[in-house]
């Protein structure tokens, strides 16, 4: 009796499992939104969260915000099939290709990010086709409104604060010092390390030995990856992902006067620049300068068409929210 019991045991253990996997978290407009649907994000999730040396919140109100999420997405699509601008796998791998790019510095450089945190690249492709689909969508709104503005307009809005439209995106190379023969190092009263003279005259020289080579042609993003000694941004070319400035606290006060005394995207410091960490070289991927100032009003024309776009694109899907037949179903997750 015990073997036809087990075997019994096992067969419903896996109708029970196919059945919860088939069991829909929620449904819109009549499409289920299965278990196994919420397993995948769920589990793709979590490995960002610990790529990011963070932990997933493994509790009800998460699982209930992913779940939200995931009705967004289905939502989403059903909008953009019925507007007829729902992406082609061939416009998403193009756009997939042009955002690892922008953030890498290669479409190959971003798979292996991907790649090196054991993410799903399949996940990430099917979430920028959702982020393809919201640009889409945007765009068929404002194709039926007049969300122009004005350099007159522009003006205004630069003149009442000018310091927001005084920016830079750097990149930089960090050469530290180090101590020779090994010897201890001891720390300031604000706990910076000291080093000897020599030993910051030695980082200098190296600094300006890539910065001739970068005279000579070499790429920026190579030599950072080859050479910094920030290991936080040497990996995406020493890209810091931040928005600088000129009243920035976050960074010392040298770097952020040697980042604005950079005009042009494109360009880098000609001389090491000193901070308390060792010497940098600072290559200028944004700028916003008033001394291009038809190019800053242009960019405030489009960010606050972006604007109207966003809030077009908000308003519109939670109409098709309250529109939607949608029901919840919590439970299955908890």
């Amino acid at each position: 009796m015990k073997k036809p019991t087990a075997v019994i045991l096992l067969l419903f253990l896996a109708f029970f499992l196919t059945a919860c996997g088939g069991a829909h978290v929620a449904e819109v407009n009549g499409e289920g939104i299965t278990v196994a649907e919420f397993d995948e994000y769920w589990d793709n999730l979590r490995v960002i969260y610990e790529a990011n040396d963070e932990t997933l919140e493994d509790s009800a109100e998460m699982k209930e915000t992913v779940v939200n999420q995931l009705v967004y997405y289905r939502l989403l699509k059903q909008t953009a099939i019925t507007k007829d601008c729902w992406p082609t796998e061939e416009e998403t791998q193009t756009y997939f290709e042009e955002q690892l790019a922008a953030l890498y510095g290669t479409y190959g450089e971003g798979l292996e990010e991907i790649e090196t945190y054991h993410l799903d690249q399949d996940f990430f492709f099917n979430q920028y086709r959702y982020m393809l689909a919201e640009e889409n969508i945007k765009d068929s709104l404002a194709a039926e409104e007049d969300l122009t503005v004005s350099m007159d307009a522009a003006q205004e809005i630069y003149d009442a604060d000018p310091v927001s439209y005084n920016t830079r995106v750097v990149s930089h190379i960090l050469i530290k010092p180090y101590a020779a023969d090994d010897r201890e190092v001891k720390t300031d009263e604000e706990g910076d390390l000291l080093y000897t003279d020599q030993e910051w005259q030695t980082a200098k020289e190296r600094a300006e030995k890539i910065i001739k080579q970068l005279d000579d042609g070499a790429s920026f993003v190579t030599m950072a990856v080859k050479y910094s000694d920030d290991t936080a941004t040497a990996a995406t070319g020493g890209k810091i992902d931040l928005t600088l400035t000129e009243d920035n606290t976050e960074l010392e006060a040298s770097f952020v006067a040697a980042a604005f005394s950079l005009e042009e995207a494109g360009t880098y410091t000609k001389t090491p620049v000193k901070t308390s960490y060792g010497y940098h070289i600072i290559y200028c991927d944004e700028s916003l300068s008033p001394a291009h100032i038809d190019e800053v009003l242009a960019f405030i024309c489009a960010e606050q068409e972006n604007t109207e776009k966003q809030s077009l694109l908000t308003t519109y899907m939670e109409a098709q929210k309250q529109a939607a037949d949608i029901a919840y179903h919590y439970d299955l997750v908890k």
